[in-house]
Order: C-alpha cells, then sequence, then structure tokens
C-alpha cells in the first residue's frame, strides 16, 4: 500500500503543514489498530469453537 503525500501550496504556514502530516499519520495508525483488532476477534472466535470443541471431547472421555 502506498501512502499519499498531500503536498499543500506554498502559501500554506508550517504549523499547518505539520498539522496535516500528523493528521496523516494519525489516520494510518488508526487504521493499523482497526485491522490488529479485527485479527484479534478472528483469533478469538476461533479459540472458542476450540474451547468447545475440546470441551465435547472431555465429556465423551468421561
Amino acid at each position: 500500500m502506498t501512502k499519499k503525500k498531500i503536498i499543500l501550496p506554498e502559501t500554506t504556514t508550517f504549523t499547518e503543514r505539520n498539522k496535516t502530516n500528523h493528521n496523516d499519520e494519525l489516520l494510518l495508525v488508526n487504521k493499523r489498530l482497526a485491522q490488529q483488532i479485527e485479527e484479534r476477534k478472528k483469533r478469538a472466535a476461533e479459540l472458542i469453537i476450540a474451547n468447545a470443541t475440546l470441551a465435547y471431547q472431555n465429556e465423551e472421555k468421561e
């Protein structure tokens, strides 16, 4: 994934450029965190199924 950099006009002050770059970085970090959360949710669902399967197998053995 390529990061699209916003180039502001020369009339834009330095602090406005920093705010834009900072906002871009925050958006990127938020997307990465959202992906991690989704991956953890998927893993949690897999573990719930695995635990249920193991519980059933334990009952069958007893």
